[in-house]
């Protein structure tokens, strides 16, 4: 799954790769067809998630298999920026744009929370535990664990509505990639050599 370039954009898809050599070599699925940008993310053992836009904002998108037999989609719907990245259990995780500040965004039997911005997302999923990262700090990346037992976070509110997605067959035919590797010059004395710190206040007499 992930996505692939339509005629409004990204569609989402799906493709079933055979397990041994078909005769022909191709692998067959299904794109989404919708007319603004979808991308799907996660695929799991309960279904896919993802982003779809409606009239340009994104919102999150969840297709279970049941639904996804019947061509039927969920939209977790609110203003601003929102993105599904993993489904595990009873939980969602991915972004949210709250207040105009991405935001980690979690779903579980607490409803919808988010925290850990700004500039946050999670990007993976086991149960209690979600994964990610912020800049917090001077716009410095840092990794993000939240045990979302405990992390109590603050309540968002989102509707959640159908969606009936066109979906239209897609094939792929597998190519041979050749990857050749080789050393990398180095320069053990770069041009631009890095300048120390000015010195700071002394912490003694602070």
């Amino acid at each position: 799954m992930g996505r692939v370039e339509g005629a409004g954009g990204f569609d989402g898809f799906l493709l079933g790769l055979p397990l041994t050599h078909p005769s022909p070599p191709w692998a067959y699925g299904y794109r989404t067809a919708w007319p603004e940008n979808d991308y799907l993310r996660f695929l799991g053992e309960r279904g896919a998630v993802g982003r779809l836009e409606v009239q340009g904002d994104s919102e999150g998108l969840l297709l279970d298999w049941l639904g996804l037999r019947q061509g039927k989609a969920q939209l977790l719907r609110r203003p601003g920026f929102d993105y599904l990245r993993a489904w595990r259990g009873a939980f969602l995780v991915g972004e949210a744009e709250v207040a105009g500040v991405l935001e980690g965004l979690w779903v579980g039997p607490q409803g919808p929370r988010y925290g850990g911005g700004p500039m946050a997302s999670l990007r993976a999923l086991d149960p209690p535990f979600a994964y990610g990262y912020s800049y917090r700090s001077l716009f410095q990346g840092e990794g993000m664990l939240l045990n979302l037992g405990e992390y109590r976070g603050k309540p968002l509110a989102y509707r959640l509505e159908e969606l009936q997605l066109p979906w239209l067959p897609l094939r792929s035919r597998p190519r041979t990639l050749s990857l050749t590797w080789g050393p990398v010059g180095w320069n053990p004395k770069p041009a631009l050599r890095p300048k120390a710190c000015p010195p700071g206040p002394d912490p003694r007499r602070e």
